[in-house]
């Protein structure tokens, strides 16, 4: 049913999702309940940038990937 040709795409975008997550929410949370003052805010700031920056370079090193078909080649045989 499957192709051999097929290439595991890996668990990359869990991770851009999980950096995407922690900068949208996990540091704002955070800065709120710990230090609302302005150098929380900047920190916080500082913090979502570098978040945002891993995923998206994790995104494009993961959309690089081929994302697999379950469908045959058209040299394939139709056996």
């Amino acid at each position: 049913m499957f192709d051999a040709q097929m290439k595991f795409t890996g668990r990359e975008y869990t991770t851009t999702f999980a950096w995407l997550a922690m900068a949208g929410i996990f540091i704002p949370a955070v800065t709120i309940v710990v230090s609302p003052g302005r150098l929380g805010v900047t920190l916080a700031g500082i913090g979502i940038i570098a978040c945002v920056a891993l995923a998206w370079i994790i995104w494009k090193k993961s959309s690089r990937l081929t994302i697999p078909s379950i469908a045959k080649s058209e040299g394939g045989s139709n056996g």
